[in-house]
This record gives structure tokens, C-alpha cells and sequence, in this order.
């Protein structure tokens, strides 16, 4: 099930056109606000893994740039374009608004010409420029992602559609998509450990690419290659974060997670650490790719520990692999 945001627009009331205009323009001849809204996957953008309210954090700024279709830049005949205007949510439902009510795209006055629109979260309110100029704006995820906001910050989405101007006051749907990779982690308890006894863990990935950079006019994210840090996953080991595992649903767990840029990993250390100050470790290796999930349902025994390892797509659909740890 997908989610709609609606974008509340403000129709300015206008003169009337000239007979020309009448002739070329949309029905009524004035210029018609372009309302929109965006669907993202049902699957949570929070990072306690459990679906929220609401798909986008409240107070999230949005970027939308629109076009004329198959172009990424101004029309410089028509002088027809919108570079980067920024929307915020609004609330717990969702609903978005304008940030400079000035900036409110209209679609053009000719009915058959289509617009693409590009939408974007978080928004780079530094990007300034023609759209066909955006392609490697620097992206950087946080290195501690144990609080929403910061979680939040670090997950990017993206969507494009093309619209043909209406005088519907329908808003029309962006399908908006995580274009980064997110890992969760659930840790449960195996032989000689209770679930108590992992309450309060915390739980880190040593060896992650925080830096990139993302080509806004396609969404592609891509590392710098260079700088790694240790990357701390959400606050997840607290009663509100209680869950099952991705891989067997009878058993209690709970939940972890952190977004990270599409790259790589090869033998980097997951640590996860008990309130008692014991520690666990795992070398880590595997894939991480673009809209896609790797879970890790982590059975902790006195001994070591029992992996199961579970990659989906961001919109829950399931292609698991097995493995173990000692």
C-alpha cells in the first residue's frame, strides 16, 4: 500500500489572458497550479523498522524542479522552468506546502505541451542550478544514526513523473523511491542469553563510505570511494523497538538500523555490545545496493553467535541467504 502526500497550493487569482492566449492556453486561459503529491513505499523510513504515521519526517524539506518534458534546464523561449523549489511537511499526515507561496509552479499555458517534475528528500537547499548541471551534488550520511533525525538526513529519495497540464485540482502523484541501501540488524537471544539481557545494546559497522555524491536528474548515489568510519545504527534495543525476525517470525528480537550509499563491504566488523560491556563481532561481507534491504537476524549465544542474512527489495519483496558466525 503506497501513502499519498498532498501538496496544499495556493492558486493565485489572475487577469484575464488575451484573445491569443485564449486560444493557445488551457481551458479558462489562466495559468493552473501544478498539485502534486508523492507515494513511497509503505515500507518504514523510520528506523525502529516499524511503519510510521507518516513516510516523511515532519518539518522535511522536498526539492521539486519542473520542466518541459525531456528537458533539464529553462526554456529559454518560453522562459518555462522551476529550479529546486522547496515544499515542507506540514504534519503527521503528510500533507506538504510551499515554502515561498511566490515560487508555486503552474503548468505551461499550451495544453499539450507535458512537464516533467523531479521530486527529492532531503532537499540540498544549496543547489542552485539548472537541473542538467545536478548530476554528482555531494550526498554524505551521518555516522550515527541512533535518533530519527539523523536517520532521517540520511535517506535519500527520489522520483520523476510527467504530467500534461489539467484544470483538475487532483494532486498528481510523484512515485518516489529510497535510492540508498539500508541495513538492520536484529539481535535476539540464542543459547544461555535472554531477550533482557540484550536490552540497551548498542550496535556498530566498522569500515562504511559515508561520502558520495547523487545525480539529482536519475537519483543514482555512488560513493567517493576514499574516507570509511564506523557507522552506529539506531537506538533500536529499547522496548518500543521490539520486533521479530525478517527470517522467522516467531522469534522475538529487537531491531536496529542505519542507510547507508550503495557500495561494497569486505570482512568489516559488526559489533554489537550488551549493557553488561560483553561483545560480540561478526566480519561482515556482502553487497549493499541501491533500493534494497540487507537484514541480519543475529542470534546471540553465550558462545558467539547465529546469523541469518535476508536482502529484499525496499518494497519488501524477499530473497533470502543463510549464514553462521561463531
Amino acid at each position: 500500500m503506497k501513502k499519498l502526500f498532498l501538496i496544499s497550493a495556493i492558486a493565485a487569482t489572475l487577469a484575464a489572458c488575451s484573445s491569443d492566449n485564449d486560444m493557445n492556453g488551457i481551458e479558462n486561459s489562466k495559468p493552473q497550479p501544478i498539485l502534486l503529491g508523492t507515494s513511497v513505499s509503505t515500507t518504514m523510513r523510520s528506523n525502529s523498522q516499524i511503519l510510521q504515521a507518516t513516510e516523511l519526517a515532519v518539518n522535511q524539506t522536498v526539492g521539486v524542479y519542473v520542466y518541459f518534458t525531456g528537458e533539464k534546464e529553462t526554456n529559454s523561449t518560453a522562459n518555462y522552468g522551476y529550479k529546486n523549489i522547496a515544499y515542507t511537511v506540514a504534519n503527521a499526515n503528510g500533507d506538504l506546502t510551499i515554502t515561498d507561496t511566490d515560487k508555486q509552479p503552474y503548468y505551461p499555458e499550451d495544453k499539450n505541451q507535458q512537464v516533467d517534475v523531479y521530486a527529492f528528500a532531503p532537499q540540498f537547499d544549496t543547489t542552485t542550478g539548472e537541473l542538467k548541471t545536478m548530476t554528482a551534488v555531494s550526498f554524505t550520511t551521518e555516522s550515527d544514526q541512533s535518533t530519527d533525525p539523523k536517520y532521517n538526513a540520511s535517506d535519500f529519495v527520489w522520483g520523476k513523473t510527467t504530467l500534461t497540464p489539467t484544470t483538475s485540482s487532483t494532486a498528481q502523484v510523484i512515485p518516489m523511491k529510497h535510492k540508498l541501501s539500508k541495513i538492520n540488524v536484529n539481535i535476539a537471544p540464542g543459547t544461555g542469553m535472554t531477550l533482557d539481557a540484550l536490552k540497551g545494546a548498542t550496535i556498530t559497522l566498522a569500515g562504511v563510505n559515508l561520502s558520495g555524491k547523487i545525480n539529482l536528474t536519475d537519483g543514482t548515489a555512488t560513493t567517493d570511494g576514499t574516507t570509511t568510519n564506523t557507522l552506529t545504527l539506531t537506538n533500536g534495543t529499547s522496548d518500543s523497538f521490539k520486533g521479530t525476525f525478517k527470517s522467522d517470525a516467531d522469534v522475538d528480537c529487537y531491531q536496529a538500523s542505519a542507510v547507508i550509499i550503495p557500495q561494497t563491504l569486505t570482512s568489516q566488523t559488526l559489533k554489537i555490545k550488551l549493557s553488561n560491556n560483553s561483545e560480540y563481532t561478526y566480519s561482515l561481507s556482502g553487497s549493499f545496493t541501491a533500493e534494497k534491504i540487507n537484514t541480519y537476524d543475529i542470534k546471540i549465544n553465550a558462545t558467539g553467535l547465529t546469523l541469518t542474512t535476508t536482502i529484499t527489495a525496499w518494497d519488501d519483496s524477499a530473497t533470502p541467504t543463510t549464514g553462521t558466525a561463531e
